[in-house]
């Protein structure tokens, strides 16, 4: 079972990098599988993003995707993960740069043993900027999008990150220090809700190193 990370520590933050609107016409679809456990999920995402999972999921209408076969022994502990919307979005569009070693990193993370953090209000912006027709040439769908968020939701060492009650004087906090203001100030959000709950912010958008206190690295 999926549980939810709340708590009261520190904070963390969401890269505003955003993908440069893209001309090529190469089909920029993926697959990202992951099968949760004893038990295999059909997860999918779609059409110009990673998708689908699991040897038995199908895939999304004229998505090419890729398969993957998941280990099935539980989690260890260890520090938990928090991935940026950045980090998320070029695993899932194949016309990022770097798009494989982004989606092998991507799928490593959802089939490892230790568990890993995924924000809700992050997932948002996933799907608001890859289905964003100012920024890619050929946006995905709603429903590719969607599906690429449930791929990442569903294995069982996936921990949904929330603010907590200190998120608010935590992000004030950061953002006083750091002299946030525009953009930065929505990346402070980001680092004080990794702060909050402890997690490892994975980016690599290098403002993060403006907000002291914050555990962050690329992801590779």
């Amino acid at each position: 079972m999926r549980t939810t990370t709340r708590c009261g520590a520190h904070a963390a933050g969401q890269g505003r990098s955003r993908p440069s609107r893209s001309n090529r016409d190469i089909p920029h679809r993926t697959g990202l599988e992951t099968r949760a456990r004893a038990r295999s999920h059909p997860l999918a995402a779609g059409t110009c993003c990673c998708t689908s999972l699991s040897r038995h999921g199908r895939d999304s209408p004229g998505c090419r995707s890729r398969r993957l076969e998941c280990r099935t022994r539980p989690p260890r502990r260890a520090d938990v993960i928090l991935p940026d919307v950045n980090v998320l979005l070029y695993g899932f569009r194949r016309d990022s740069a770097r798009h494989d070693e982004f989606r092998q990193w991507l799928e490593d993370v959802v089939n490892g043993e230790a568990a890993y953090g995924v924000s809700s209000q992050i997932l948002s912006a996933v799907v608001r900027i890859s289905t964003h027709r100012r920024i890619y040439v050929q946006p995905s769908t709603l429903s590719e999008a969607v599906k690429f968020c449930e791929v990442l939701l569903q294995p069982e060492n996936c921990r949904l990150v929330q603010p907590g009650p200190r998120h608010w004087d935590i992000f004030v906090d950061l953002c006083r220090q750091s002299r946030a203001t525009g953009n930065l100030v929505h990346d402070a959000w980001f680092a004080a809700l990794a702060l909050e709950s402890g997690c490892e912010w994975i980016t690599t958008d290098r403002d993060y190193a403006r907000f002291p206190g914050l555990r962050w690295r690329e992801p590779f």
